[in-house]
């Protein structure tokens, strides 16, 4: 059986492996994503009106902060708040 991977582990190759800019390789997995689902703008951009949903990545593009509905969700690498999905 194959690997799973996620799409995080897809974004870090693009960027590490592929020479892709951070734009480049985040657009597939967000904008991209939000409109095919009929959710942009609201969803899939930083932008007045949007919901507040923020990934921050550390210097090596691992996960670092995660800002959910306005909500710090992680912060330093450290869950802070869970939710049920």
């Amino acid at each position: 059986m194959g690997k799973i991977t996620t799409m995080h582990e897809v974004v870090k190759s693009m960027i590490l492996n592929y020479g892709a800019s951070v734009p480049e390789a985040i657009r597939p997995v967000t904008e991209n994503v939000a409109k095919a689902l009929n959710l942009y703008p609201r969803k899939g951009v930083l932008a007045e009106g949007s919901d507040a949903d923020v990934l921050l990545l550390d210097r090596n593009y691992d996960i670092d902060t995660v800002i959910s509905g306005g909500t710090l969700m992680m912060r330093e690498k450290k869950v802070l708040e869970k939710r049920d999905v």
